[in-house]
Order: structure tokens, then sequence, then C-alpha cells
């Protein structure tokens, strides 16, 4: 079950009357970009999350990729950081 606060975040991008629940993919696309990753990047990580309907996320498609996404730029903070610095 979704969270509702995720769902009211993150719930304009998915197209409410589609029964398939699809993401708007060029909503998708802008919210990516403000990620910061390179594009190649967030393509590679579309490509794992996307496993239904090609080149369409799902609702929980969307979700695995912001999460892949968060897991991504998590990495390069902590790999930036001195040892010493926790």
């Amino acid at each position: 079950q979704t969270h509702p606060n995720v769902l009211g975040v993150f719930g304009v991008f998915v197209k409410s009357d589609r029964r398939d629940r699809t993401c708007d993919t060029h909503l998708v696309s802008q919210l990516l970009m403000t990620s910061g990753l390179p594009v190649d990047v967030l393509g590679g990580l579309w490509s794992m999350a996307n496993v239904g309907v090609e080149g369409s996320l799902s609702q929980q498609e969307l979700y695995i990729i912001l999460a892949l996404i968060t897991l991504v730029q998590v990495k390069l903070v902590n790999m930036c950081l001195p040892c010493n610095s926790f």
C-alpha cells in the first residue's frame, strides 16, 4: 500500500484517467532531470525500473526509479565525504 503523503507528492505524475495508472513520461523526465545525475545514468536507471510497457512507467515503476536515484545520490555523496566527517 502506498503511503498517502507519497501519493500526494508524486500522484501528479500518474495519469489517473488510465486504468493501467501509467505516468506522464514528459513530467517524469522533467522530474528525473532535477536529480542532477547524468542523462546516461538516468537512462540506465529507467531501463532497470521499466519492466512493463517499454517507454512508459507504471506508478510502481516510478517509485522504483525514484528509490534508485536516491540510492545513487546517497552513494555519490558518501564517496565525496572524507571518512572522518561522520
